[in-house]
């Protein structure tokens, strides 16, 4: 990894293959990850800890990734949130850019430009506040409490972005 700190990435995906592949990729690198198979387990997973970037996957059984996506918004408004998506189309990455997702990336996944994609999230200015110093501990750990003492805007600028395969 290049001089910078790592990030906390969490893969959501339910192919258990893909989310091995992707830690891989991530810990090779000397970014810390955690996995979710489901939207319900990715949102479990960030009320136990914060993450810095989600790699969220768009059809997956229980709870999709759009359907998350708004949640995880709400959860972690300062967290670089990527859609992923073997089956993509122009209007599910519009709608997913819209409900505040920082990129779209299709499968398969190249490497190099999902590490760029990481990259240009850390250095995003509504992201880097967050990564930099993380947000004071309150009391509650309700969506309202967090929100209301929450000083740094929402994650990630729309952009719609291909993978290179």
């Amino acid at each position: 990894m290049t001089g910078s700190a790592p990030l906390r990435v969490l893969v959501v995906d339910d192919d258990s293959q893909i989310r091995r592949t992707l830690r891989g990729v991530l810990e090779d690198e000397g970014h810390q990850v955690a996995e979710a198979a489901d939207g319900v387990q990715a949102l479990e997973a960030l009320e136990q800890r914060g993450f810095d970037a989600v790699l969220l996957d768009v059809n997956m059984p229980t709870m999709g990734g759009l359907e998350a996506l708004v949640m995880i918004r709400e959860q972690a408004p300062t967290t670089a949130v990527i859609m992923v998506s073997g089956e993509s189309t122009i209007s599910t990455a519009v709608k997913a850019l819209k409900r505040g997702a920082f990129d779209f990336i299709e499968k398969p996944i190249d490497p190099e430009h999902l590490l760029d994609v990481l990259a240009q999230g850390r250095t995003s200015p509504r992201c880097a506040a967050r990564i930099a110093a993380p947000p004071p501990t309150t009391w509650g750990s309700s969506v309202a409490v967090r929100r209301s003492s929450s000083s740094s805007p929402r994650c990630g600028a729309p952009r719609l972005r291909r993978s290179r395969c």
